[in-house]
């Protein structure tokens, strides 16, 4: 089959565009080289150029020419699966790609050189890619697809297939013509720039939310903290003024673990970090909703709370200190258990997120001056022995401490 002028034009916008796509590749990968899958694109693009340069450069369009072409672009959508499935963490048979190549590539050679029938190599071919590509799309099928260019993505992965599959239905009989404003126009010369579209857009929009995971990554880094999974010092502060702007807030409560720097000095900041986690996982469970809780400080957090009433406030900061108590973290035959001492201040009308704050930091500070492992609240001190204590429930149930050796702060 000729190629048209029109497919020529189509062929070379399309290098272009893979250049550009190509470049963008390398130079994110550059600055997040934890994305190996990039690399993956960045070649794909390049065997897809190398292929339409041989074809662009060859006069005469020979068999080895077009072995070496049919090739390159076998490659490359050997290349874009892998991506793909690289991209989702899906897992890759290291065989997969090359094994696919050197089948693909055989079936190319048979169609040139022994049937010498070019609708079958584009039969071949058209056939080869549309199932590679259909397996992939089964296998990200159950990928999330929270953000709109991931599902955009899945949609064009699909429209890709379905080129292929029709350019190969098409390929087992004679050429179907259409008619166009332009005259008649090969149906097989449609679908090809369809192919060359979809896989531009396809391409493009892989680079797209690339580049949006990025800026989300780097927005989480930056007002969260890593270690607990509840807001830094500054996405705290950010996020609890636009709380407190628009909702109902009730209560603050401010908390720091009791002795933490005995359990970095004695057992390694290690075990200390995983204290921290087991922290910031009762906290992400024992909250919901718009509050807003964070680790504004080493072993200092806030939570702040919206739409309940004062008794609410106190009680959750009961249910908060128990849950935290039942924390026990195993070092070799030892279990440690930490405790913490929390401020609780309700808010008062003219009250600002500052004045809040410290309230709940001057009553933080005094129930460590009163044995620590309490609440000091907006009325008066709570032991943890006290009857209200015990007859709250624990929001969740921490690990039984099951070794005879204890290693208690409080």
């Amino acid at each position: 089959m000729e190629e048209s002028a029109n497919t020529v034009i189509m062929s070379m916008a399309g290098s272009g565009f893979l250049v550009a796509l190509a470049s963008a590749y390398i130079g994110i990968w550059c600055l997040d080289r934890s994305r190996q899958a990039l690399l993956v694109f960045a070649a794909m693009c390049v065997a897809v150029l190398l292929g339409e340069a041989i074809w662009l450069g060859s006069s005469d369009h020979g068999k080895a020419a077009v072995l070496v072409r049919s090739g390159l672009y076998t490659l490359g959508v050997a290349l874009l699966c892998e991506g793909i499935l690289r991209r989702s963490s899906r897992s890759v048979h290291p065989i997969a790609a090359p094994g696919f190549v050197v089948i693909v590539l055989l079936l190319i050679w048979y169609s040139i050189y022994a049937v010498e029938e070019p609708t079958f190599r584009n039969f071949v071919q058209s056939a080869a890619y549309s199932a590679a590509l259909s397996a992939t799309w089964w296998q990200v099928r159950a990928a999330p697809r929270s953000r709109f260019v991931e599902g955009l993505l899945f949609c064009l992965l699909a429209l890709f297939c379905f080129a292929f599959f029709l350019n190969a239905a098409l390929s087992t009989g004679d050429l179907l013509q259409v008619q166009s404003a332009h005259g008649h126009r090969s149906l097989h010369e449609v679908v090809h720039i369809a192919i060359v579209i979809i896989g531009i857009s396809l391409a493009a929009t892989i680079l797209a939310a690339t580049v949006i995971e990025i800026i989300e990554t780097l927005r989480y880094e930056r007002d969260f903290d890593l270690l607990t999974g509840v807001f830094n010092r500054r996405g705290f502060d950010t996020y609890a003024a636009t709380v407190f702007s628009r909702e109902v807030v009730t209560g603050l409560v401010l908390f720091d673990l009791d002795h933490f720097k005995q359990i970095n000095d004695r057992y390694g900041h290690g075990v200390g970090d995983e204290v921290l986690g087991r922290v910031g996982a009762v906290l992400r469970g024992a909250t919901y909703g718009r509050n807003a809780i964070g680790r504004i400080g080493g072993e200092e957090f806030a939570v702040l709370l919206v739409d309940c009433d004062e008794g609410e406030v106190l009680k959750f900061a009961e249910r908060l200190r128990i849950s935290i108590a039942e924390i026990s973290v195993e070092v070799g035959f030892m279990h440690i258990n930490v405790t913490a001492s929390l401020g609780v201040a309700a808010r008062k009308q003219g009250d600002s997120l500052r004045t809040m704050i410290g309230r709940a930091d001057a009553r933080l500070y005094a129930a460590k001056s009163w044995g620590r492992n309490r609440s000091v609240s907006f009325e008066s001190p709570m032991h943890s022995a006290t009857n209200v204590a015990a007859a709250i429930p624990s929001l969740c149930d921490g690990p039984k401490v099951s070794s005879t050796n204890q290693a208690g702060y409080a």
